[in-house]
C-alpha cells in the first residue's frame, strides 16, 4: 500500500470517529464539557495526523492555541463568552494550520495571510474530494486488501442508503400500517436517525477536509484565491482617499472637542441633546469607525505603487494624521461609554464593545509601529497574537462577574440597580453576587437567590453541558441558602428600582 493511501486511511478513520463522537457530544446543550472534549479531540487528531504524515511545512507547535480555547469552552458559563470562545477556537485552528499552505507566520504579509486563510477554508470545505481513492501505479486503493467486492459494495451502500431513507419516509407517511410495521421492526425514529446521519456526515466531511489539508498541503482549489487580481494605484489616488478621511475626521474632532472637555453640564445644556441620548447614540458607531480604519489603511498600503521615497513619506504622513484623529475619536467614544455606564450601569453590549475598542486601539498601535516604519510583515502575526491574548484575558477576567460586581457596587452607594438583569447573567456571575449579597435589601436578595436556585438546580442538563462556572455557582448558592436558613435578616424591604 502506498504512503498516500495510508494517509487517506488515517484521515478518513479519524474523520469518521470525530463525526460519530461529535454527534454524541455536541448534542448536549448548552455546550460545555462535551464540546470541550470534542474540540480537544480534533486538536489531538490534527497533531497526530500532521506529525505522522505532515508535508514538512506544518508545525504542531501552534496547536496549543486551539487547545487553550477548547479548555476555555468548559471553563466559563457565559453564553456570550462561550460563543466568542468557539469562534476564537476556529480562528486559532486556522492560524495553526496556515503553515501547511506555505505561510510563514512571523513574516508573511496581510495578502499572504488572507489568501492562505481562504485556502484553509477551501480545504476544509472541499478537501475530502481530493482524497486519493487509488494508486494508479500499483493498482491498489482503499479497500483493495479486503477483496475485489469491497469498493463496489461500499459504493452501492452509500448510494442506496439515502434513497432507502427517503422512500421509507414517503411510504411511512402514505400508510399508517406500514409505518407501524417499520417502527415496530426497526425501533428507531426516522427523523432522529436522519438528524444523526446528517450531523455525523457533515462533521466527518469538514474534519477530513481539514486533516487532509494538513497532510497534502496545496491542492487545485487554491487557484480560486490566487487568481484574485491585486489592484495597484499611485500616491495621487491614495492621497485623495486618505486626505478625504483626514478632513472628515478632523471636522468631527473639532465638533467634539467642547464636549470632550466641557463636562456633563455642557452636554445637558446642548439644545435637543439629552444626557442618555448623547452617551448612547454614537458609541457603537464610533467603534465601527475605529475598526474600519484598520482595513482601509492596510488596503491603501497594499495597493500603493511607490515611485520614490516621497510617495512613501506622503502615505506615512497621511496615515499618521488619521491615526491621531482616530485616537481622539476613540477618546470621545470612551467618554460616552463612561457617562452611560455611570448613569445606567454595565451590560454585556457595553462591556464587549469597550473591550473590542481596546483591541482595535492595540491593533492601531501595532500598525503604527510596524507598517508605517517598513516592517509590515510582522503586523498580522502581532495583531493575531494580540487578539488571542485579549480573548484569553477575557476568560480570566470573567466578564459576567465584573458586570455583576459593578451593579452591586451601585447598590452599595444607594443608587438604583436592575436586579432582574443581574439575575439574568450566567452562572459565572453567581459566586460574585453571593460574596456581595449582604449589601442588597431582603427583597432583592430573595429574588436573586430564587432565580439562581431555579436556574442551577431545576434546569435539565447532562454531563455534556457541565462547566466549571456552573459547578462553582452551585457550591456558592448552596452555601448561601444554608446561611439564609440559619439567620434572621434585619434588612428592610424596598421596592426594586429598574434602570432604563
Amino acid at each position: 500500500m502506498s504512503t498516500r493511501i495510508r494517509q487517506a486511511y488515517l484521515v478518513l478513520t479519524s474523520a469518521a470517529v470525530l463525526g460519530i463522537l461529535g454527534d454524541f457530544l455536541l448534542r448536549g446543550l448548552p455546550w460545555g464539557l462535551g464540546a470541550a472534549v470534542w474540540t480537544f479531540s480534533l486538536v489531538i487528531a490534527a497533531v497526530v495526523v500532521a506529525h505522522r504524515y505532515g508535508n514538512g511545512a506544518f508545525s504542531v507547535r501552534w496547536m496549543w492555541l486551539p487547545a487553550m480555547f477548547a479548555v476555555f469552552i468548559v471553563w466559563r458559563d457565559s453564553p456570550s463568552l462561550r460563543g466568542w470562545n468557539v469562534l476564537t477556537f476556529v480562528a486559532a485552528m486556522t492560524f495553526a494550520a496556515l503553515p501547511a499552505v506555505g505561510t510563514c507566520l512571523r513574516s508573511s504579509g496581510v495578502w499572504v495571510y488572507c489568501r492562505n486563510a481562504a485556502g484553509v477554508l477551501l480545504k476544509t470545505l472541499f478537501g475530502v474530494t481530493t482524497l486519493p481513492l487509488g494508486d494508479k501505479e500499483s493498482g491498489t486503493g482503499l479497500g483493495e486488501e479486503a477483496g475485489p467486492l469491497f469498493k463496489p459494495v461500499l459504493r452501492g451502500t452509500l448510494l442506496a442508503a439515502p434513497l432507502a431513507l427517503i422512500f421509507s419516509a414517503l411510504l411511512m407517511s402514505a400508510d399508517p400500517v406500514f409505518e407501524r410495521l417499520v417502527r415496530s421492526t426497526t425501533a428507531w425514529n426516522f427523523s432522529e436517525a436522519v438528524s444523526h446521519l446528517l450531523v455525523v456526515g457533515l462533521l466527518a466531511w469538514l474534519v477530513s477536509g481539514l486533516l487532509w489539508g494538513l497532510v497534502a498541503g496545496s491542492h487545485p482549489l487554491e487557484y480560486l484565491v490566487d487568481r484574485v487580481i491585486r489592484p495597484s494605484v499611485g500616491i495621487v489616488e491614495v492621497g485623495i482617499v486618505l486626505g478625504s478621511l483626514v478632513v472628515l475626521f478632523l471636522l468631527f474632532v473639532v465638533i467634539q472637542i467642547e464636549y470632550l472637555f466641557g463636562g456633563e453640564g455642557l452636554i445637558l445644556a446642548a439644545e435637543g441633546m439629552g444626557y442618555a441620548e448623547y452617551a448612547r447614540s454614537g458609541f457603537f458607531e464610533l467603534v465601527a469607525v475605529a475598526a474600519l480604519v484598520v482595513p482601509v489603511l492596510l488596503l491603501a498600503n497594499a495597493v500603493l505603487v511607490e515611485r520614490d521615497e516621497r510617495d512613501r513619506q506622503s502615505y506615512r504622513a497621511l496615515a499618521t494624521v488619521i491615526l491621531i484623529l482616530v485616537a481622539l475619536i476613540m477618546a470621545s467614544a470612551v467618554q460616552r461609554m463612561l457617562l452611560y455606564t455611570e448613569a445606567y450601569g454595565l451590560t454585556h453590549d457595553r462591556f464587549y464593545a469597550s473591550v473590542f475598542m481596546g483591541w482595535i486601539g492595540t491593533v492601531l498601535g501595532l500598525f503604527a509601529g510596524t507598517v508605517l516604519f517598513g516592517s509590515g510583515r510582522n503586523f498580522v502575526f502581532a495583531a493575531s497574537l494580540s487578539g488571542f491574548a485579549f480573548m484569553a484575558a477575557l476568560n480570566f477576567a470573567n466578564p459576567d462577574a465584573l458586570i455583576a460586581r459593578s451593579h452591586i457596587a451601585r447598590a452599595a452607594c444607594g443608587r438604583p440597580i436592575d436586579v432582574p438583569y443581574i439575575a439574568s447573567l450566567s452562572a459565572d456571575a453567581f459566586p460574585s453576587v453571593i460574596d456581595e449579597v449582604s449589601v442588597l435589601f431582603v427583597e432583592d436578595r430573595r429574588m436573586l437567590l430564587e432565580t439562581m436556585t431555579r436556574r442551577l438546580f431545576y434546569q435539565r442538563t447532562d454531563w455534556r453541558s457541565w462547566n466549571v462556572g456552573r459547578h462553582r455557582a452551585k457550591i456558592a448558592v448552596s452555601d448561601q441558602l444554608f446561611i439564609e436558613n440559619l439567620k434572621t435578616s434585619s434588612f428592610p424591604l424596598r421596592q426594586t428600582a429598574i434602570s432604563p
